[in-house]
Order: structure tokens, then sequence, then C-alpha cells
């Protein structure tokens, strides 16, 4: 029998929100949990879901992943490591226990002083509590939803990985949406499962499939960036499937191209890109944004500074390592016709066009 579960894999601008959102609301008979990491995502779920429908969805609870596995995960079943309602709340400012605490000492390496738990654990004692209960704490889930929708799922780390392997095997129904070269956050950085994090976590799902625990489904068509930036934003990627353009609005001055730091005052106030840095170190003008702020928003044009591995990677090929990688592809998929790249282009190899003031006095 085939699983009803699925995995979408989905290209930036390929419309995975709008996909999740469809799946909550398709079968308004069932009860339905969305859950995604950041409480930013959250509100633009809610924002949308609201939209959709013009009001509240009654079938569908919404929360973020802490919060899941805090009410439905840890809660409910703590006594079977201590005591009925002990633990209160998530230590997210010191994220896991004293260097060199065993797992084993329950008191020390999952919660603090304050009986809070530290984060980098909540989903040990989720999956530890689902053991010690006989599967109670997946059978409360199973009696509470039909279906739950994982948005982001990419963020998912550590023993994250091994509670999905729990629902996947359950009754539930699991839709997760995500795209892993856009891993800019981990819900903890746990060493557990390292080998899936960032862009191989696809492999993490192609073993699944295989064992037939769900279906994978790839959405490659993107309807925000042109083909060009599609193309620059795949070659970051070149394991990964490629992505089709579906934007074929023709505009001016369209495409990737190198801004020679002399010539970023004119290119600012020709296109008005929005600028985009790794950190506030960057030289960028007013108004610049951080790579990792700016997931899931788009813009018609980005301007980028680029750090030292992201000019040898254009400039010599040289691969970059997962977060750098993802954070520099989240920023050149942000835009719609143009993406700018400040280096000094007189001593780049790169193949990519040099923007000149020229190219604007053409217009």
């Amino acid at each position: 029998m085939r699983s009803s579960n699925r995995v979408v894999i989905a290209a930036a601008g390929s419309g995975k929100t709008e996909y999740l959102l469809n799946a909550a609301i398709s079968e308004p008979h069932k009860r339905v949990l969305i859950v995604t990491y950041t409480n930013e995502n959250l509100r633009e779920i809610n924002s949308r879901l609201w939209a959709k429908l013009g009001g509240p969805a009654p079938n569908v609870t919404t929360m973020t992943w802490f919060e899941f596995m805090l009410r439905d995960g840890v809660k409910p079943y703590q006594s079977y490591k201590t005591t009925i309602g002990r633990i209160r709340s998530i230590n997210f400012i010191k994220s896991k226990a004293p260097r060199f605490t065993e797992r084993s000492d329950f008191e020390r390496y999952y919660l603090d002083r304050s009986d809070n738990i530290y984060s980098d654990a909540v989903s040990d004692l989720a999956c530890v509590l689902n053991e010690l209960s006989k599967g109670k704490v997946i059978g409360r889930i199973e009696a509470i939803y039909d279906k739950i929708l994982i948005d982001e799922f990419q963020d998912l780390a550590g023993y994250d990985l091994d509670f999905l392997d729990l629902l996947l095997a359950s009754r539930v129904e699991v839709v997760m949406v995500g795209d892993p070269r856009q891993t800019v956050y981990l819900t903890n950085r746990s060493n557990r499962h390292k080998q899936f994090r960032g862009a191989r976590l696809v492999n993490w799902v192609g073993v699944r499939a295989d064992k037939g625990v769900c279906t994978s489904i790839t959405l490659s068509v993107s309807y925000r960036c042109n083909q060009a930036i599609c193309d620059f934003a795949d070659s970051i990627y070149p394991s990964m499937p490629a992505t089709a353009s579906a934007n074929h609005e023709q505009v001016p001055h369209m495409g990737v191209f190198l801004v020679n730091p002399a010539d970023v005052d004119r290119y600012r106030r020709i296109y008005s890109p929005q600028e985009l840095r790794w950190d506030r170190r960057s030289p960028a003008g007013p108004g610049a944004r951080n790579f990792g702020e700016v997931k899931g928003l788009s813009f018609s044009r980005v301007l980028i500074y680029p750090t030292k591995t992201i000019v040898d990677y254009i400039e010599k090929g040289i691969p970059l390592k997962d977060v750098t990688a993802a954070k520099f592809y989240v920023a050149v998929t942000r835009a719609r016709h143009s993406v700018g790249i400040v280096m000094k282009t007189r001593s780049t190899n790169s193949t990519l066009e040099v923007w000149t003031s020229a190219d604007a006095d053409a217009i």
C-alpha cells in the first residue's frame, strides 16, 4: 500500500507554503496541525491561512516546532522520567547541558536548575518518553490529529529526525515541505544525524522514500526568479534538480551581474536594489538586511555584498560550506529580475557579466 506521507522538496519561489496551506484546507473534516520552526514563519502561515479563508480555520491548529515538542511530545508523559508537571518550559539561552554530561544523567543532561528543558534535548526526550511509555506519546498525537503538516522541514536536526521517523510510522498523515538548500537555521546543534544537514537532507528523505514510508515530490519551477537567476542559484547546488523559471516578465537589466565597488552608488540610484549582507560588518548601505533575515521574502532586485569565501567561490569555483552556501542561495533567490554582486571585477575570473555605467546609459 502506498504511503500517504509526502515530502516536498521545493526550489526557492516554487510555492511551497501555498502547497502546504492548500493541503491544510483541502479536507476540512480532518484535524490538521501545521508546525514550523520560527515565530516569523508561524505568523506568515497564520496570516496567509486567514486571508485564504476570510477568517480562522476551525479544523487547523498552528504552532512552532518547539511548542509542539513541549506540549505534545514531552509534557503529557514526563512522569516516565520525572514528577508530573515538573518540566516548565524550554531553555533557549543555554541550549544544552554542561560539557561532558552523560545522557544517562537525566537531571543534568535534560534539565537546567529551573526545571526547563535544554532546547537541544527536547526532541531527544520526546523520543525517550515515547519509548518508555511504549508508544503513548505517538498514540496521543494520533488521537488528536489526522494530518500533520511541517513547514521548512529542512530546519529540523538531531533527534528531530528520530521523532519524524516516529510520525512517519504512525497513523497520522504527514506532509513535510521545505528546501534543503535554504538551511540557514537549525533547531539544534546536536551531532546526531549531522551527515544529513543542509542539502544532504535529501539523502535522509531518499532512504525513507525507498522504504515506502513516504513519497518524495519535487517542485522545481520558480514563479519568482527569472531563468538566469535560477541557473546561477542552481550552480551553488549542482547535485540538486535544476530549476525552471515561470517568470517570463521582460524588463531592462535582467540576470546576474558583477558590480565594481566604484559603481555601487550609481547602481543604487538606477535600480534601487535591496542590499543584502552577511552581517553588519559589511560595507552595505543603510537599509541593508542580513542574508538569513530574508528567507521567504521577495524583491525585484538585490545587491549582494559577498564574504571572502563567496568571492572565492565566484572567482575560483571553491565549493561553499553548508551554512555559507545556504545563505548565499537564499540571498540570490530573493530577486525576481536582477542580482548584483559587489566585487572588484578587474581581478575576477568569473564568467558573469560585469555591469558598467554604460549599460545603464544604453537603456
